[in-house]
């Protein structure tokens, strides 16, 4: 804290600081221990109401109403509380941080939209700031009604593809149940279906910084991808070749080395049909292929059943593999 004192503080919460001291403040409130940096840290604060939150550091602080004493008695008391309030303001902005990994179940603000894409169908759509949204069947996008000045985000449940806009002094981040994606501009694609036991992030251009509920962050490059798993494992990058991960967006289904159990419950959200398996065993075989130019079902299930010398009985109202 060396070099802030009780009135340059005051002063910055007062909106009264030069743009050097702002950064002073900045840089000694975030400290050496702190939890791993955003692009830019200076934007976390100003993403804060620093009105309310100087009134909450001062409710923490503030001594109770008393008799009057004398001024010598009560400037102790002021120095106390100065430095209550810097230890507050740190503790407070830590865990302001902590909640830029969200969850589904946080309210949704009031002023917002809900896109959502249907089991059999998919939505292309352009968001205010100029960033173009592929969203895939079963997925839902929760946007506001209009981007603040200093940060752009959006709640991601289901899948979507994303050509962000660039805005240096905008980041863009997609907010899932079990992470954050946080980008300036920049190409990739998110998959975290509420049903799914992970959440695939894949990078086809530029770069993107992914951070877990763990705490965990990462950073992706083009033609690189994680998997987060909810284990407290630290994340990993692979490399990927991300036009497999994208090319629903094109109406071509890819199937990698996944057990029947997955590849049912793509087809399930692909075609609006509900996918029973009667083999237990059969749901653990795998499937590798690959179907373009947005193919019927009955194209999907003759080449399925084939190669995984397997059965099924499809009607209006399920698919049955066996």
């Amino acid at each position: 804290m060396e070099n802030i004192t009780p009135e340059l503080l005051e002063k910055y919460f007062k909106g009264l600081c030069t743009p050097e001291e702002e950064a002073l403040v900045i840089r000694a409130l975030t400290g050496k221990n702190a939890p791993p940096p955003l692009p830019d840290d200076k934007e976390v604060f100003h993403g804060m109401d620093k009105r309310a939150l100087h009134d909450e550091l001062w409710k923490q602080v503030q001594p109770p109403t008393q008799a009057k004493k004398s001024i010598h008695r009560w400037l102790p008391l002021q120095i106390a509380a100065s430095l209550l309030l810097l230890a507050a303001t740190v503790g407070i902005l830590y865990q302001y941080r902590a909640t830029l990994v969200a969850t589904d179940t946080q309210p949704t603000p009031a002023a917002s939209r809900v896109i959502q894409a249907a089991r059999g169908e998919k939505i292309r759509m352009t968001l205010p700031d100029g960033t173009i949204v592929h969203l895939n069947s079963g997925s839902t996008l929760t946007i506001p009604e209009k981007f603040t000045d200093t940060a752009r985000i959006v709640h991601l449940s289901g899948e979507a593809y994303l050509e962000v806009a660039k805005d240096a002094t905008r980041p863009f981040s997609v907010l899932t149940s079990r992470t954050t994606v946080r980008v300036l501009g920049t190409v990739f694609n998110v998959k975290a279906y509420p049903d799914d036991t992970s959440t695939i992030v894949t990078v086809e251009e530029g770069s993107v910084r992914v951070s877990d509920a763990g705490g965990y962050h990462i950073l992706l490059m083009r033609d690189q991808g994680v998997v987060c798993v909810p284990n407290g494992k630290p994340l990993s990058a692979q490399s990927v070749y991300a036009a497999n991960y994208t090319a629903w967006r094109h109406g071509t289904l890819v199937f990698k080395d996944q057990p029947l159990s997955e590849v049912a419950t793509t087809l399930a959200r692909w075609y609006n049909v509900p996918v029973h398996i009667q083999n237990k065993k059969l749901a653990t075989h795998r499937f590798t292929g690959r179907f373009n130019n947005s193919p019927t079902l009955a194209a999907v299930l003759n080449e399925l059943s084939t190669v995984m010398q397997c059965q099924y009985d499809l009607n209006d109202k399920r698919l049955i593999l066996y």
